[in-house]
């Protein structure tokens, strides 16, 4: 009998939240294989349990943890003028020790353990973990990226995520419900596009006035992008 034994399907874990903040999940994952080209190791998410709103972070160890969910919370709670009811999370000492027992204590937000053993309690950070590391393989490949650029695919795949209809929100989009604004998607480009820049310096009327490049978005904002280019040709 023991070599048949199987757990029994896992009902849900609990009720949603009715507020922005009322319930925010968080996950780490790592450690990576490659380093970022910042160094990082670790991905953190944070997710609000009402409208799926991502906000992903790298670390290079898991003691940063506690310093990224303060910020966090100082600016979530500005921009939308809630706060954070609770926190879901799994028993990792990153998540449970007396530091961040004694701030949770202190700003009133309830705390919430999974079972060990028991990921699916945490199944919303544990299937954005999973969707976002999907989404940003999937584009690593498709443009033969290095694997240091990990956390630009990761943070241009958050950032996509939150911009596209999501069925726990129903008709509308994650940044919509977070902020309450249509999100802009005109400036967007496919990761590791290939594109020509402009060289000005070029004198020489009969030489070519632009570079082949390769670019990684990693900022995209619809007046300010950021991006990692590589050369690619001449």
């Amino acid at each position: 009998m023991t070599n048949k034994c199987t757990q029994k399907p896992y009902c849900n874990a609990g009720s949603r939240a009715k507020d922005v903040l009322g319930i925010v999940h968080t996950d780490v994952c790592g450690p990576m294989r490659n380093l970022s080209i910042g160094g990082a190791k670790y991905l953190l998410t944070l997710i609000d349990d009402k409208t799926r709103y991502v906000f992903v972070y790298f670390l290079n160890g898991k003691d940063e943890i506690f310093t990224k969910f303060k910020e966090y919370k100082t600016m979530v709670e500005r921009q939308t003028e809630n706060n954070i009811n609770i926190l879901r999370s799994d028993n990792g000492t990153e998540f449970v020790n007396t530091a961040f027992d004694k701030y949770l204590k202190e700003e009133g937000i309830v705390r919430q353990l999974t079972v060990p053993y028991t990921p699916q309690q945490n199944g919303v950070a544990e299937r954005f973990n999973h969707t976002l590391i999907e989404m940003a393989r999937c584009m690593m490949v498709s443009s033969a990226a290095d694997e240091s650029l990990w956390a630009e695919a990761v943070n241009t795949a958050a950032y996509l995520r939150n911009r596209a209809p999501a069925k726990a929100v129903k008709t509308i989009t994650p940044i919509e419900a977070f902020h309450g604004y249509k999100p802009a998607v005109g400036h967007l480009h496919e990761f590791g596009s290939l594109a020509i820049a402009l060289d000005k310096r070029q004198s020489n009327k009969f030489k070519p006035k632009g570079k082949s490049i390769r670019w990684w978005v990693t900022r995209m904002r619809p007046k300010h992008i950021g991006c990692l280019i590589v050369v690619i040709g001449n």
